[in-house]
């Protein structure tokens, strides 16, 4: 998607916030219609999120943008996932692990965390692979408790152990067997 249309989406992703019906109704109108292509507007919405945000308003675009490709992803058919192309698959997955990497604010974290264990949940059932995540768990695993101002990566990695057992297990189970 171009800049232009990362500032479309940025613009619904407020409208979808705003208290008045109109905008938020015709806000949500736009979103259903840019979800015809939803790898593209999954990838677009991480790239949102990826931005810095340094008041208010780009905190609400950062979180709405979170909060709408968990929901995206997150569909009891697993279709929107399996939709979505390969190689933007894992660019989805690379993004959203840099973008948790370098997140600092504790509630965005969270809400990466949360994306992160639905993502995990689809690879799990799609019988795909997603071993940077592995990679990340054990670094994040590494981190010395002692250590404050690593307690961000401390509570992700409990965050990601208790939302995505099955698949650390899937991934520890044939890495070592």
């Amino acid at each position: 998607m171009s800049n232009e249309d990362i500032s479309m989406v940025c613009d619904v992703l407020l409208g979808i916030s705003n208290q008045d019906k109109n905008i938020r109704t015709n806000s949500v109108n736009k979103l259903q219609e840019l979800s015809n292509n939803l790898g593209a507007l999954t990838y677009c919405l991480i790239e949102i999120a990826s931005k810095t945000a340094t008041n208010d308003k780009e905190k609400i675009v950062k979180t709405t943008a979170l909060v709408i490709c968990r929901k995206i992803i997150d569909t009891k058919s697993y279709e929107n996932w399996k939709s979505i192309d390969n190689d933007l698959k894992e660019k989805i997955k690379i993004k959203v692990l840099n973008l948790l990497n370098s997140e600092e604010d504790p509630s965005q974290n969270s809400k990466i965390s949360d994306l992160i264990v639905v993502i995990m949940e689809k690879v799990l059932d799609s019988d795909e692979e997603w071993p940077q995540l592995f990679s990340l768990a054990l670094s994040i695993y590494n981190y010395d408790p002692n250590d404050s101002s690593k307690i961000i990566q401390i509570r992700t990695l409990l965050r990601l152990l208790t939302g995505g057992t099955g698949y650390m297990y899937k991934m520890i189970s044939q890495n070592y067997n």
